[in-house]
């Protein structure tokens, strides 16, 4: 399943409607990591998930969990909240996805795959505003992280 990945776009619809109409000939999802909900209900994509940040006042869950083949995505704004919860899920293979700290992320653990899709919005690595195309296919995992001019920054992959 091919995946768009976004988070902190903070009302920049503009941002989000750029990078989607990119690809959304190519993606069945669209996962918004928080602050910006208002941006992804605007969107219009046919399937979409989204996680409530701090600045988003909506009544979505804080933490959500999306099974997609063999891999269990874990969701959250702010990072660590969920590291108790992810207890529940110790037996299965998890990408644990945020955002909140505008900084690209991919940090490999075990059975724990931890991802930052970085900002749309005000990114605070250096690199202009960032999102992922992520491909789950079983228990293979293949993520790219993109600038918005669509320009490739890394990739990262896992087979759990």
């Amino acid at each position: 399943m091919n995946i768009l990945v976004v988070s902190d776009t903070h009302d920049n619809f503009e941002a989000l409607l750029k990078v989607y109409e990119k690809h959304k000939d190519e993606i069945r999802l669209v996962i918004h990591l928080g602050d910006g909900l208002r941006d992804l209900y605007a969107l219009n994509a046919k399937e979409y998930i989204g996680v409530r940040g701090n600045n988003d006042y909506s009544n979505e869950e804080l933490v959500r969990a999306k099974e997609i083949g063999d891999v269990t995505l874990v969701l959250e704004h702010i990072p660590n909240r969920s590291y108790l919860t992810l207890e529940n899920y110790k037996e299965k293979n998890i990408i644990y996805m945020h955002g909140h700290e505008h900084k690209l992320k991919c940090d490999e653990y075990d059975k724990l795959l931890e991802v930052s899709p970085g900002a749309l919005t005000l990114p605070r690595d250096g690199n202009l505003p960032t999102y992922i195309l992520m491909n789950i296919i079983d228990s293979e995992v293949n993520i790219e992280f993109y600038n918005i001019k669509g320009e490739n920054l890394r990739n990262c992959k896992k087979k759990f």
